[in-house]
């Protein structure tokens, strides 16, 4: 039996698709993944993974239809939509699989052979949403998201392993997502530890005046690592502390300690922390306008970005304790 996983979001959505993976693999599938430009290096050498379908969404229907004639010619028995738009959604009418499943979000929806409501109204992660998919469509067991970094990938990141660290992903493509520098800076210092500064090669300029404020002990690495070394650096560190962002769920897939910033949105809708050592932090505040999104905005509707300015050093460092409490450290 052969089944492709569609998810053509971002990096965390991909991330957390992989427990889709391991889903189907445990349950005999021969499993293939299409993914958006640039999120296929997560799945590289992947143990379970027969083929990687890459969707360039600069090109984005040629691009799309050269991979619907590969899939139809490879012949699929089970297409799991994870995305939930209708450009994908029509990919996987097409596709030729005898079983075609995903989200009742679009028009074309209704044409699945196996469709579910998704929604984040109910404090269900988004982990279990997709497994509700997949267990309409096929009997599978419930998986945990998982990455794979190679020995290469781990020898790569040797040299920054030799002291006890913390990662810190302090950006976000939203605002709204992203505790202000200047807290950052503060749980910085008060860490008083070797501090590894996670991102893309776009939070790299923010990184590093980060870095130069933080002092010596903090070093930029935002845009120097792949995806799946920044996993295998995540790992090997004695926390990771990141917004509610993409690095949150890397975390997840390694199963490392992770204390999650929740500033505009909130753990409820389903995109918290799934490591067995994690912790969540938020404002205490009762904010009438949080949350503003579920994906975050530009800049605070209400100007004020209570939501991120009241969450404080204390609350964060406590949040590290108690992820050294848990671990024995």
């Amino acid at each position: 039996m052969r089944a492709l996983v569609i998810q053509t979001a971002f990096i965390g959505d991909v991330v957390l698709a992989s427990a889709t993976v391991e889903s189907l693999h445990s349950a005999g599938f021969e499993v293939h993944i299409m993914v958006r430009k640039g999120n296929e290096q997560l799945f590289a050498d992947h143990p379970f993974i027969r083929h990687i379908y890459v969707w360039d969404k600069r090109h984005k229907y040629i691009s799309l239809l050269s991979n619907l004639r590969y899939v139809r010619s490879i012949g699929f028995d089970v297409v799991i939509n994870l995305q939930r738009y209708g450009t994908t959604a029509w990919f996987t009418l097409a596709s030729g699989a005898r079983i075609k499943a995903g989200f009742r979000t679009t028009i074309a929806s209704r044409f699945y052979t196996h469709s579910i409501l998704y929604s984040t109204a109910t404090p269900e992660h988004e982990v279990e949403r997709n497994y509700r998919l997949l267990s309409s469509a096929v009997q599978a067991d419930a998986k945990p998201p998982r990455l794979y970094p190679s020995a290469a990938d781990y020898e790569a990141i040797a040299p920054f392993t030799h002291q006890p660290y913390v990662c810190i992903a302090p950006t976000s493509v939203w605002y709204t997502k992203q505790l202000p520098m200047e807290q950052w800076h503060d749980v910085i210092r008060a860490l008083n530890t070797n501090v590894y500064l996670l991102g893309s090669d776009a939070d790299s300029p923010v990184c590093n005046q980060l870095a130069a404020m933080a002092g010596s002990l903090t070093t930029n690495l935002a845009g120097k690592l792949s995806l799946l070394e920044s996993a295998a650096l995540i790992s090997r560190a004695s926390c990771t502390i990141a917004n509610d962002s993409a690095v949150t769920h890397i975390a997840s897939a390694m199963d490392a300690p992770i204390v999650t910033i929740f500033c505009s949105t909130i753990p409820e809708f389903g995109f918290g922390p799934l490591s067995s050592v994690a912790a969540i932090v938020q404002t205490t505040q009762t904010l009438s306008c949080r949350p503003c999104g579920i994906h975050g905005l530009a800049q605070c509707p209400e100007k004020h970005f209570l939501c991120a300015r009241s969450i404080g050093t204390s609350q964060i460092l406590s949040a590290v304790n108690s992820i050294s409490t848990l671990r024995g450290m």
